[in-house]
């Protein structure tokens, strides 16, 4: 039997055009499996401190130049205030008022970079008490979170980091403590009270990894290390 080319071209592709009514199946790519859990002692992370400001009673201030509040969320018997100094158009400050008495706790962003709604204030439980939380920007991707204590006569600005902040109990011991974490490629910091005293623990270095993450939902962290992703829980009970 004689066969053109353009015969030939027409017979190679019906045999690869499906037939109809039949569905070509694909198989799915595989999905990676998750990386196993590994544990490690919580004593670990003493080989990793890095220096961490120790809790301060908060500045009184009698505001001399005219200032303008923003926003104001009361608490108690306080009252946290956001407002803009007259000699700075752009500049977020934080205050907590406590009946006629004014205390600043810092900068807490940045106009138009910020908008004040977004700066978040709330109570929160860690290190064993009740603490106020503002949740602020000291600048374009730049996360910055204050921890005060508004028990004292004197608030005290018990934490301040450059940071997300997460309230956790990251070593499974019963005491929530705080998580840092700030950049792209993930800088977290662990920080706890141990004997009345504010200790801080880069996990990056401690886990070997360019980039550190919380899951609060597994309770683990997430860890990106040369030799790939790996899921961390950190205990403070015997690994056996």
């Amino acid at each position: 039997m004689f066969v053109t080319c353009r015969s030939f071209l027409l017979l190679s592709l019906a045999l690869l055009l499906p037939m109809p009514g039949c569905a070509s199946r694909v198989s799915p790519a595989p999905s990676a499996p998750e990386p196993a859990i590994i544990t490690l002692q919580v004593s670990a992370l003493a080989l990793n401190r890095i220096p961490v400001d120790p809790p301060a009673p908060l500045p009184a201030v009698t505001p001399i130049e005219p200032y303008a509040i923003i926003a104001n969320r009361a608490l108690r018997e306080d009252v946290i205030e956001l407002r803009i100094a007259g000699n700075s158009a752009d500049a977020v400050t934080s205050f907590l008022r406590r009946g006629d008495r004014l205390y600043e706790i810092g900068a807490a962003g940045y106009l138009p970079l910020v908008d004040p709604g977004i700066i978040g204030i709330r109570e929160v439980y860690a290190f064993f008490r009740k603490l106020i939380k503002i949740s602020g920007f000291c600048g374009a991707n730049c996360p910055v979170t204050f921890y005060v204590d508004p028990t004292p006569e004197t608030p005290v600005l018990f934490l301040r980091i450059d940071a997300h902040g997460v309230e956790a109990d990251a070593d499974g011991n019963g005491t929530i403590d705080v998580i840092g974490t700030a950049g792209t490629a993930a800088e977290s910091t662990l920080y706890t009270l141990e004997e009345d005293t504010l200790a801080a623990s880069s996990l990056n270095r401690l886990l070997g990894a360019v980039s550190v993450r919380y899951d609060e939902a597994g309770r683990f962290f997430w860890a990106e290390r040369p030799g790939g992703p790996a899921r961390i829980r950190i205990t403070d009970h015997p690994i056996h």
